[in-house]
């Protein structure tokens, strides 16, 4: 495992003391403490296929390229009584395109009800 001088950890392959492979990165520091990545990466970023999880429990699942989501993928949104998951397309970390949206209610009173959006 390594540890950077921010706290921030990551235990995986590497190449030419480079980051690279599979691999799982857990972040400490200020600004992403909390986050996770697990995925592939190149040349120390995040790079192919992988799943980020942001400390309030929002997750990305799908491409990567230069640290940035680039790709098709799933982004779901944790809140409470409420699942929504986007199938989205990104292009250089900007979303390019929503595929399909799906949102799950979970009423109090046990009910469920779906609705998508195509």
């Amino acid at each position: 495992m390594y540890i950077d001088k921010c706290g921030n950890r990551y235990e995986g392959g590497w190449v030419n003391d480079r980051v690279a492979g599979f691999g799982t990165r857990v972040f400490f520091s200020e600004k992403f403490k909390g986050d996770r990545y697990e995925g592939h990466f190149e040349d120390n970023k995040f790079n192919g296929w992988g799943k980020y999880v942001w400390a309030n429990g929002d997750k990305y699942i799908g491409q990567w390229s230069k640290n940035m989501m680039d790709g098709r993928g799933t982004f779901s949104w944790a809140k409470v009584n409420k699942l929504s998951v986007s199938l989205l397309s990104f292009s250089c970390g900007v979303r390019s395109g929503i595929t399909k949206r799906t949102i799950l209610h979970l009423a109090v009173d046990g009910n469920i009800s779906l609705d998508a959006f195509f």
